[in-house]
């Protein structure tokens, strides 16, 4: 009798050599790679989470998939997969936490201490919350009738992030805004050169000419202002500093009064790092 005439409940064995095969492959990405992976979709998902978004249902099981089965994975190995070595669904992740950690009488949340640091900190699961938000997005994701994704229960789910094998928010979030900062600088930068080539090199040296600096530096009426510097678009020497990066290294935000090129904060903070690691290296 070949594999595929095989009875399924033979299949279905935590003995049988297929079944032991898959979870035995799986062991062996646990420690590393797999944990990474379901730590980073987590946070991935999470981050980019917004309950009014079309589609939201999927992204919350995804994070909150992820999530649990890096918490349960840790915590208890092997638990996070069923007999056929399959990780387990949320709804069943959320019923193995509620059966091997103690609910919170007055909260009625789980939850789950952290011994890896001295002064250990709970990871609150609350599955009550994180259940229904199962319940809510399983109905619109399988046709099934309206369901909603609510507040509460985005909050539930970022608050698997105190967890030892997650603890990824914070470092996506940072990356999200870096991202969306060389975005919205390589906008500004195409809207000055377009802003340029429309008014031509003469019209904007006649410009800069007849530029005030409305940040000029005065002892009493304005003590933190800033002269004007070169516009990296534009070249010329019009664009107004109106903050300064959180480094020190004088890298500075705001805009050209010429070409209208705008360098953010969060520009201008990356730079300041840009040039703090390249300062650090070469003193290696």
């Amino acid at each position: 009798m070949g594999l595929c005439a095989r009875p399924r409940a033979e299949l279905n064995r935590p003995d049988h050599p297929r079944v032991k095969c898959i979870a035995s492959l799986d062991r062996v990405h646990e420690d590393g790679s797999m944990q990474q992976e379901r730590s980073w979709v987590y946070a991935a998902c999470t981050v980019r989470l917004a309950p009014d978004q079309p589609g939201c249902e999927a992204v919350f099981d995804q994070a909150l998939t992820n999530g649990l089965a890096a918490i349960v994975a840790l915590e208890w190995p092997g638990a996070e997969a069923n007999a056929r070595g399959r990780v387990r669904s949320a709804a069943e992740l959320l019923d193995v936490i509620s059966e091997r950690v103690p609910q919170d009488g007055q909260t009625g949340v789980y939850p789950i201490p952290d011994t890896s640091i001295s002064q250990g900190l709970n990871t609150l699961v609350d599955v009550a919350t994180l259940r229904d938000g199962v319940t809510q997005t399983q109905q619109v994701r399988h046709a099934r009738g309206p369901g909603r994704l609510e507040e509460r229960h985005v909050d539930a789910l970022r608050a698997l992030d105190h967890h030892r094998s997650l603890r990824s928010l914070s470092g996506e979030e940072s990356d999200r805004v870096w991202d969306q900062a060389r975005e919205d600088d390589r906008a500004s930068i195409l809207r000055a050169v377009a802003f340029l080539d429309l008014i031509g090199e003469d019209e904007a040296a006649r410009r800069a000419v007849d530029v005030e600096n409305p940040n000029a530096y005065h002892p009493k009426h304005n003590p933190d202002g800033q002269e004007l510097e070169e516009c990296p678009v534009c070249g010329l020497d019009t664009f107004c500093i109106q903050g300064i990066d959180d480094y020190g290294y004088g890298f500075g935000s705001g805009q050209c009064l010429v070409c209208a090129y705008v360098r953010s904060r969060d520009t201008a903070d990356e730079m300041a790092l840009d040039f703090h690691i390249a300062r650090l290296s070469a003193k290696d």
